[in-house]
């Protein structure tokens, strides 16, 4: 009997997890695999830090091109926007921001505007946008044109 009841709790158990799987989706995106780079370009100085490469904008005061990719969004659905991001200039507490950055989902500004937030590393929320299953474009699009960067952008729903 206490065997049966086992194999049912796991039997539940997988059924369960399935369930959620299909009702929470998530798509994760390195920046550096964006296949139009734009001005952007590939740093892998923090490599040993951030165990990756990221998206660095550095226009010398001219913002630079937008980061372009397409991204499948398995099912249709309301997406909150991660950017895992950073502010180049806050460890020297000098007042402003000079990395600042916005993501475009199929042309259209998220209202968040990145890069700006804090000194490390760190997942910075981009709110939420309602989106359809399929292809969807998104670009980095930098306001700046000085040290700005994007490491990995993930879309949950």
């Amino acid at each position: 009997m206490t065997r049966i009841r086992t194999l049912l709790f796991g039997l539940v158990f997988l059924l369960s997890f399935s369930a959620f799987e299909k009702r929470h989706q998530a798509v994760f995106i390195e920046a550096e695999r964006f296949t139009n780079r734009g001005g952007w370009v590939v740093d892998q100085q923090s490599m040993d830090v951030m165990g990756s490469a990221y998206m660095l904008a550095h226009g010398l005061g001219a913002a630079v091109a937008d980061a372009e990719a397409t991204i499948d969004i398995p099912s249709r659905g309301n997406y909150r926007i991660w950017v895992r991001t950073r502010d180049w200039v806050a460890p020297w507490q000098v007042g402003g921001s000079s990395g600042k950055f916005q993501d475009f989902l199929n042309g259209e500004a998220l209202a968040t505007t990145f890069g700006m937030e804090q000194g490390q590393w760190h997942w910075q929320d981009g709110g939420t946008r309602r989106l359809k299953a399929g292809e969807t474009q998104i670009a980095l699009h930098d306001l700046t044109g000085f040290k700005l960067n994007a490491l990995r952008l993930l879309l949950n729903a």
